[in-house]
């Protein structure tokens, strides 16, 4: 079974999740200069198996057997200050993103019933496959959404210069993260769901294998 999965992003250096305005880039950028402005980290899957009937772990008997997964986004960006107005009710600032650095990583938990069968645990680890199978061209896909924002600018508004800077670049680690995941989780959760669709039931109609083969090929569809 499936359970919604968590994601985030994670703006390094600042610390809110404030809007603001994005506004395109007028500029040219050749493509091979914005890839050369993006850095991808990526770190390997972490797969942990837990035992779901914990003592003290309010909800987790009532949920049966899960797997959470975790496409998280952590980004870092060098700029160049376009445009900075103050008034009397704060500051606005336009920043234009010059380099992108991105760290990627996939922890994921299978939440496992004490004495499960056998069959409950190969599901679980089908989830584990989709998800790491996905992972495998993450790198790109992190490249990818950070390429796109590289010469583009961000504004932000705040009572401070400070303020202004955390809206703008939070905006851009939202732009970031938000593609990337549309090409990952949001990927995951479609062919897990195709995946249990498939499965569901006291008798699985199709092999753990073939059921992740299939709900690829659906979802792709």
């Amino acid at each position: 079974m499936v359970r919604l999965p968590t994601f985030i992003f994670i703006v390094l250096v600042l610390l809110s999740n404030a809007c603001s305005r994005n506004e395109p880039n007028t500029g040219k950028h050749k493509a091979s200069e914005d890839k050369a402005a993006v850095a991808v980290e990526r770190l390997p899957p972490e797969v942990q198996r837990k035992e779901l009937d914990i003592p003290g772990r309010r909800g987790l008997r009532s949920e049966g057997p899960h797997t959470d997964w975790f496409f998280h986004c952590y980004t870092n960006f060098a700029y160049t200050l376009t445009d900075e107005q103050k008034s009397g009710t704060g500051t606005t600032v336009r920043i234009t993103i010059t380099k992108v650095n991105i760290k990627i990583t996939l922890p994921i938990v299978m939440w496992i019933p004490k004495n499960a069968a056998q069959k409950v645990i190969d599901h679980e680890k089908g989830h584990v496959r989709i998800c790491t199978r996905i992972y495998e061209n993450a790198e790109s896909a992190a490249r990818d959404a950070a390429t796109r924002v590289v010469g583009s600018n961000f504004q932000g508004q705040g009572d401070t210069v400070e303020a202004a800077y955390v809206e703008a670049v939070n905006k851009a680690a939202e732009e970031v993260c938000t593609t990337y995941r549309k090409n990952t989780a949001d990927k995951a959760d479609g062919v897990s769901k195709i995946y249990d669709d498939l499965t569901a039931g006291s008798t699985t109609l199709m092999s753990v294998d073939r059921s992740i083969d299939e709900a690829f090929n659906r979802f792709l569809r």
